[in-house]
């Protein structure tokens, strides 16, 4: 799995650059889960808050001309929870190569649709579980529209859904963490 998303993003790096353009996108929006209860760590059971939370990205895309274009995503937030009774902070992570096609990708406004794979990650502070973290494997599906302002400058806005699972164990107490996110992202295109 890892040699296969290694080769691709080299792949990126070896095409031709007049096959395409290269689209840098840092990200602005919210984030939220559908299942806030039910999750365990190291044993604990956690409740984690019910409420959009403010997230942050960025996107790499290298676009072909015949619209098809490969690149990765990152984007993280934080979750306030309590395990055990005790307040904890959660960073989150997810992180994804990305397929993606984008409908009339020449014109000034071009809706698109994609998938990603990678993982999702989360970091415990504060709290029975400072300083502990879990991970797993993690599939996204995301659609939007790209707004073209200029030639090099554009807007985008993207929904995206994540599916993850981090089944675990930290100091070997199971750790099952199952849901999925829900991100409404607003972003400035930079065209290369």
């Amino acid at each position: 799995m890892y040699r296969l998303l290694i080769s691709l993003f080299l792949t990126l790096f070896i095409l031709p650059a007049h096959a395409g353009e290269h689209i840098l996108t840092p990200l602005l929006g919210i984030s939220n889960w559908s299942d806030n209860t039910g999750h365990t760590a190291r044993g604990s059971t956690l409740s984690f808050r019910d409420s959009n939370e403010v997230t942050y990205g960025f996107r790499y895309l290298y676009l072909l001309e015949n619209g098809f274009a490969f690149g990765g995503n990152a984007y993280l937030y934080d979750k306030d929870l309590t395990a055990s009774g005790q307040a904890n902070d959660a960073g989150v992570g997810h992180f994804h190569a990305l397929g993606e096609y984008f409908f009339n990708h020449t014109e000034k406004i071009a809706p698109f649709v994609g998938v990603g794979v990678g993982f999702s990650a989360i970091g415990f502070t504060g709290g029975v579980l400072d300083d502990e973290g879990t991970a797993g494997l993690s599939v996204e599906l995301n659609g939007g529209v790209l707004f073209r302002l200029s030639e090099l400058i554009g807007l985008q806005l993207e929904y995206k859904f994540t599916s993850f699972e981090m089944d675990d164990e930290i100091d070997n107490l199971q750790t099952n963490i199952d849901t999925t996110a829900s991100s409404l992202l607003l972003g400035l295109t930079i065209h290369l």
